[in-house]
């Protein structure tokens, strides 16, 4: 039997209201933290001039700040107040949350849903491909995701789909284009909106091949080959 969620919302709180009643637990004083060494501080400081003062750094522009996350002690800035873009440097913070939330063994899953029982091998109704958001469904290393899936599908008992094939990108449910995006990086490949089901990154190569004489038509390649543009 499946305990509703709105039940399981009390049980929750009255064991955790016991628990604490029953054992009050005393926390223990937090340490101070001693700030660096300015010896190890001067070498950072030297390492990263040294680093950004290069002559091939000459035109770009830098906004460093360094701060250790046990004392909270400011051990590098330049330009730590200027405004940038940080553009992909954000990946960083995205891909920390990530490992920390969900651990470094996590996969994202691609589910493959029915409205109906399957009965003797036949679904009836729709079959619903459900995205939550795998980057790497149909690229270079999963080519052959729809076999994996049609495999898995018949590995339950399923012989026959007496329906249409939906495809769900409904998981996501925030803007698909970046808030600090710019028009030209819309005709980009990196431009692809997000999108909770993504197969071969979002992205259609269209390559035109002109024709060997004038007035006649142009050929189009299309990458992947049973993609159609709209």
């Amino acid at each position: 039997m499946r305990t509703p969620r709105f039940a399981l919302a009390p049980l929750l709180y009255t064991a955790l209201a016991v628990s604490v009643a029953a054992a009050p637990v005393a926390v223990p004083p937090t340490a101070a933290v001693p700030p660096t060494a300015p010896a190890a501080v001067a070498t950072l400081d030297a390492r990263i001039d040294a680093l950004i003062h290069q002559p091939r750094f000459a035109h770009a522009t830098w906004g460093i700040a360094v701060v250790s996350l046990d004392s909270g002690q400011t051990l590098y800035t330049h330009r730590a107040e200027h405004l940038l873009l940080p553009a992909s440097t954000a990946k960083l913070y995205t891909a920390a949350l990530v490992l920390d939330t969900l651990g470094a063994d996590y996969r994202i899953p691609t589910r493959l849903l029915g409205t109906k029982p399957v009965r003797q091998g036949r679904l009836d109704g729709p079959l619903i491909l459900y995205g939550m958001g795998d980057p790497t469904l149909g690229t270079g290393s999963s080519t052959d995701w729809a076999d994996q899936l049609a495999a898995q599908l018949a590995a339950h008992g399923v012989r026959r789909v007496h329906g249409d094939l939906i495809a769900d990108d409904s998981y996501f449910t925030g803007p698909a284009e970046g808030a600090g995006w710019e028009a030209s990086d819309l005709q980009s490949w990196y431009g692809a909106p997000t999108s909770a089901l993504s197969i071969n990154e979002n992205i259609v190569a269209v390559t035109v091949h002109p024709a060997a004489h004038a007035g006649e038509p142009a050929r189009l390649d299309v990458d992947p080959g049973d993609a159609v543009p709209s």
